[in-house]
C-alpha cells in the first residue's frame, strides 16, 4: 500500500504505511528509501537526509550516496545565496534584482511562468505570501507650446497597493491533500490624484482623478501520480480611472479595463540522477505578461503600467461634457477575443542549476468596437441617442511571447540570466467598412544578466546589467515607427547581522531613448530619459515566518525638447513590505 500511496502522490499515507513497516523491521531498506523520497517530496529535507543515511547504513548502494551528496550540495550552495528566501521587498532592497538573486520572488520553474499544474510539485506546505506598498509620487513639467505660450504642469498622488508585482510571488496556498493544492491570489490598488495646469494664455486650472485596480485569481493543482499533474485557473481583473473637472470645466471622464481569463495545464516531471526534468503545456486566455509594465518599486504611475491590467483586455470608456445648450455623453466599448497555447520546460539539477523557459502563442486575436452618442438638451431635457454598430477594429492578430531564466550555482558566486521577448502583429480598422486599414507590428526584447558574489558567508553582493529594445510600426497610408531602447545596471549588498536579521541596500540606473520616425534619439526632438533609484531595508526570519521591508527613492528626468518640454521630472518615495508564513 505504501508504494501505491507514494505513486499517487499521497505522501502522508505513504509515510504512515512505511513507518508501520519499520515497526516490524527497522532495517527495511525499501521502506527507508521511500520514507526519504516522501519527505523530500514534501520539502522536509532534514528528515529526508535522516532516512537516506539510515538506508545507506543498511545497504551502501552508490545511488543513495549520490542522492545524499546532491542534496547536501544543493543545501550548501543555496545557503550561500539565500540569506532570506524573501520576496518583492528583498529584491527591491537589492536594487530591484531580476535574475541573479535566488529566492521565492524570482524562482525559475514553470509555475512562475504561468503553468498552474506545476504548483503540485512544489513542497507540500501551506503558505501565506503577500506584499503591500505605499508610494508618494510627484511629477512636474514645463512646456513651450509655441507662439509665446508656455504651460506648467504638476501632479501629486498617493498610491496604496497589495501584491502588485510582475512575478507570481504572492498568494495563499492551501494543501487539501498531499496531492492537491488551492492557490488564491488577490491584487488591489488605489490612487487619488491631483493635477494643476498653469497656462500663460488660459490661466490656472485644476482637476482630480482616482484610479482603482482589483484582480483575483483562483487556481487548483492536482498531482495525478509521482510524475504527472494537472491544473486549472480562473481570474478576473478590472482597472478603472475617473477624472472630474478636467480642462477647467464640469466635465467627467471614466475609463474601465477588465478581463475574465481561464487556463488549463498539465505537467510531466521525471526525476533522474539528482536532477528534475519537466515539461508543461497550457491552453486558455491567460496572458499577464506586459513588457512595458514596470515593478511597483521602480516606477511612477505603477497602477497604469501594472501587468494585472491584463493583455488582451476589454475596455469601456465614457466622456461627459457640457456646453451652453447640451450635455453630451460618448460611450465606447471594446471587446477583445484571444485564445492561446503555451509550452514550458526546464531542468533543476540539485546544487548546481535551475532553468526554465516557455513560449506562448495567441493566434487569431480580434477585437470589436461599438460607440454610442447621447445628447441631452439642458433646456427641454429631451434625449437623442445615436448608436454606431459594433464593427471589427482589430483582426488577423498573432502574438508570440517567449521567456527564459537560468541560475547557476558555484562555490563563491551565482550566475543568473533572464530573457523575455514579445512579437505581435495585427490589423486595425477605422470603421465597419474597413477603411484606413493599418498593419501594426510590435517587437520587444528584455534581457537581465549578472552575478551574486558570496566570498564571505555573511555578505551577498549581487549586480546585474540589463537592456531592452522595442519597436512599434504602423503601416497604412503612411508609416509611423517608434523605437525604444533602454540600458542600465542594478547593484546591491546584503549583510547577515544575526542569524535572523539581515540588512540590505541597493540602487539602479537606466537611460532610455526614444526614436520617432527614424529621427535621432536623445536630441531636442526625441528626448532621452534617465532614471536613478536608491533603496535600503532589512529582513527578519524566525522559523517558518519571514518579513522584509524597504524604503526607497527614485527620480526620472527627460532631456529638453525643441518646441516641447523645457523641464520634465518625476520622483517618488516608496515603502514596500513583504510577508511569508509557511505552515
Amino acid at each position: 500500500n505504501g508504494v501505491r500511496f507514494f505513486d499517487a502522490g499521497d505522501y502522508d499515507r505513504a509515510i504512515q504505511s512505511f513507518d508501520y513497516v519499520l515497526t516490524i523491521n527497522p532495517r527495511n531498506f525499501s521502506a527507508l528509501v521511500y520514507l526519504a523520497r516522501a519527505h523530500e517530496a514534501k520539502g522536509i529535507i532534514n528528515k529526508a537526509i535522516e532516512y537516506y543515511n539510515k538506508a545507506y547504513a543498511v545497504n551502501t548502494d552508490p545511488r543513495i550516496a549520490e542522492r545524499l551528496e546532491n542534496i547536501n550540495e544543493m543545501m550548501r550552495k543555496k545557503s550561500k545565496g539565500y540569506i532570506h528566501s524573501g520576496g518583492a521587498a528583498r529584491l527591491a532592497g537589492l536594487g530591484n534584482m531580476q535574475a541573479v538573486v535566488p529566492d521565492s520572488a524570482a524562482i525559475a520553474d514553470p509555475y512562475a511562468f504561468g503553468f498552474t499544474s506545476f504548483y503540485a510539485f512544489r513542497p507540500a506546505l501551506n503558505t501565506v505570501k503577500f506584499s503591500v506598498g505605499l508610494k508618494i509620487p510627484y511629477e512636474k513639467t514645463a512646456m513651450d507650446m509655441g507662439g509665446g505660450e508656455t504651460e506648467n504642469f504638476e501632479k501629486t498622488d498617493f498610491d496604496a497597493v497589495m501584491n502588485l508585482e510582475r512575478e507570481r510571488m504572492n498568494n495563499i496556498s492551501y494543501r487539501i491533500s498531499d496531492s492537491g493544492v488551492i492557490i488564491i491570489t488577490p491584487v488591489f490598488g488605489f490612487s487619488p490624484e491631483k493635477y494643476r495646469i498653469e497656462s500663460s494664455l488660459t490661466g490656472v486650472s485644476e482637476y482630480e482623478a482616482s484610479v482603482f485596480l482589483a484582480a483575483f485569481e483562483a487556481e487548483y493543482a492536482q498531482r495525478i501520480n509521482e510524475n504527472i499533474s494537472i491544473g486549472a485557473l480562473v481570474g478576473y481583473g478590472t482597472h478603472k480611472s475617473f477624472i472630474s473637472n478636467f480642462l477647467g470645466k464640469d466635465d467627467e471622464m471614466e475609463n474601465s479595463f477588465s478581463k475574465f481569463q481561464y487556463q488549463i495545464s498539465a505537467t510531466y516531471m521525471l526525476p533522474f540522477l539528482g536532477s528534475k526534468y519537466y515539461i508543461s503545456a497550457a491552453a486558455g486566455t491567460r496572458s499577464d505578461y506586459n513588457p512595458h509594465g514596470l515593478p511597483f518599486f521602480g516606477s511612477v504611475g505603477a497602477m497604469q503600467e501594472s501587468p494585472f491590467v491584463y493583455n488582451h483586455y476589454n475596455r469601456e470608456s465614457s466622456i461627459i461634457y457640457e456646453d451652453q445648450n447640451n450635455r453630451t455623453e460618448i460611450k465606447n466599448r471594446f471587446d477583445m477575443n484571444s485564445f492561446g497555447f503555451s509550452i514550458g520546460t526546464g531542468i533543476e539539477k540539485y546544487g548546481e542549476s535551475e532553468t526554465a523557459g516557455s513560449i506562448s502563442i495567441y493566434p487569431g486575436m480580434s477585437g470589436s468596437l461599438s460607440e454610442e452618442f447621447i445628447t441631452t438638451s439642458l433646456s427641454s431635457g429631451d434625449t437623442d441617442s445615436t448608436v454606431v454598430e459594433s464593427y471589427k477594429a482589430i483582426g488577423d492578430g498573432l502574438e508570440v511571447i517567449a521567456r527564459s531564466m537560468g541560475r547557476f550555482y558555484f562555490d563563491a558566486f551565482i550566475v543568473g540570466i533572464k530573457i523575455e521577448y514579445l512579437n505581435a502583429g495585427y490589423k486595425t480598422y477605422a470603421d465597419a467598412q474597413g477603411t484606413n486599414e493599418e498593419n501594426i507590428s510590435i517587437d520587444y526584447l528584455n534581457v537581465s544578466a549578472g552575478t551574486a558574489l558570496k566570498f564571505i558567508d555573511d555578505f551577498l553582493i549581487p549586480f546585474e546589467l540589463f537592456f531592452s529594445s522595442g519597436s512599434r510600426k504602423a503601416a497604412g497610408a503612411s508609416e509611423i515607427k517608434t523605437e525604444i531602447g533602454e540600458i542600465g545596471g542594478r547593484a546591491g549588498v546584503e549583510y547577515l547581522l544575526t542569524e535572523n536579521v539581515s540588512l540590505r541596500a541597493g540602487g539602479n540606473f537606466s537611460r532610455q531613448e526614444i526614436t520617432l520616425n527614424n529621427e535621432p534619439a536623445g536630441n531636442s526632438e526625441n528626448p532621452a530619459r534617465n532614471t536613478i533609484s536608491f533603496s535600503a531595508g532589512g529582513g527578519y526570519k524566525s522559523g517558518d515566518m519571514e518579513i522584509n521591508g524597504v524604503l526607497g527613492y527614485n527620480i526620472h528626468n527627460l532631456s529638453p525638447m525643441e518646441g516641447g518640454y523645457t523641464e520634465y521630472s518625476k520622483s517618488a518615495v516608496t515603502l514596500l513590505v513583504d510577508f511569508k508564513l509557511s505552515i
